[in-house]
């Protein structure tokens, strides 16, 4: 059994090794060095070393949206959008909501849809010009290169041409602040790391890194596709290289 990370960074790294940054409903990391040494974040939380994702976004979303609110903050348009996005008529209903919440964790499945919508709005909102939204993004961007630079830097690969693997839909944002802050807080770490996008979905990773279980061994560089030709074969992808596969 192997952490999620690794099939994210398997099936997105070109080399076969890399560092890969998760940032989705929540987040994670991992390290791979060029002989095959790995070490992944805990990725359990804020109180585990890394506070990323959707849900810690959120988690400021509400704390500035309170704070506008109860004018002990700077104002943001998150004020209205949250409630908006929760069909709550005021923020004391919103109040009881959470802390009923805390008591009982459990939300429902739309309950935590609505709240996962915000994160795109925050996005639209630090292009028009929120500061509140600015500042949420930087953040995000500030942990994440961070922690991809520590990474790097924990395995001695300063030096290296690495490949930093950013997998999850938080990266889809129209804003580029996160990004802009992700690329510096790296490269203020690891100058030479490059910033890339996966090769492939992490269930090829979990597919070349079962092969290297039997001691065949493909970056996800080495992945053609071959597409459905007028025989009407399904798609499917083939190893290249000399393995038999």
């Amino acid at each position: 059994m192997v952490n999620d990370t690794w099939i994210a960074l398997k099936g997105g790294a070109r080399k076969g090794w890399g560092v890969a940054l998760v940032c989705g409903t929540g987040g994670n990391a991992c390290i791979c060095t060029p002989q095959g040494e790995w070490f992944t974040v805990r990725g359990m939380g804020y109180e585990y070393g890394l506070g990323a994702g959707a849900l810690y976004m959120i988690r400021d979303i509400l704390h500035y949206a309170f704070r506008s609110y109860d004018g002990i903050g700077p104002k943001t348009k998150l004020e209205q959008e949250v409630l908006k996005s929760l069909s709550l008529p005021g923020y004391d209903v919103l109040a009881d909501m959470l802390f009923s919440f805390f008591v009982s964790p459990s939300f429902t499945s739309s309950e935590l849809r609505n709240l996962l919508n915000l994160v795109p709005v925050l996005f639209e909102l630090a292009s028009e010009g929120d500061e509140v939204c600015q500042s949420i993004l930087l953040q995000q961007g500030r942990v994440l290169g961070e922690i991809g630079g520590w990474l790097i830097k924990r395995m001695r690969l300063e030096d290296e041409d690495v490949e930093v693997v950013l997998v999850g839909g938080v990266y889809g944002g129209e804003n580029p602040l996160l990004m802009d802050q992700l690329t510096l807080s790296l490269h203020q770490l690891a100058p030479r790391a490059k910033v890339v996008f996966p090769l492939f979905e992490p269930a090829i990773g979990g597919y070349l890194l079962a092969l290297e279980d039997k001691g065949v061994y493909i970056p996800a560089s080495g992945i053609s596709w071959n597409l459905p030709g007028e025989t009407g074969n399904s798609q499917r992808w083939s190893g290249g290289g000399d393995a038999n596969l």
